[in-house]
């Protein structure tokens, strides 16, 4: 099975997303388009990986 998952990008997360190697990063499009308020343009691309994350431990 296949889950995808949004988290808050605190500390640990960015720091753990910064470290994942740039070969591990797959390109895939978007069937429809979304507005990049920031950017002011459409955008239909996105880049993908797999990591392990703890959230919650003992």
């Amino acid at each position: 099975m296949r889950f995808s998952f949004a988290i808050a990008q605190r500390e640990k997360v960015r720091k753990r997303v910064a470290a994942i190697d740039e070969a591990a990063w797959t390109a895939i499009k978007h069937t429809d388009a979304v507005l990049d308020a920031d950017e002011q343009r459409c955008v239909s691309g996105a880049e993908v990986t797999e990591t392990a994350y703890t959230a919650f431990a003992d």
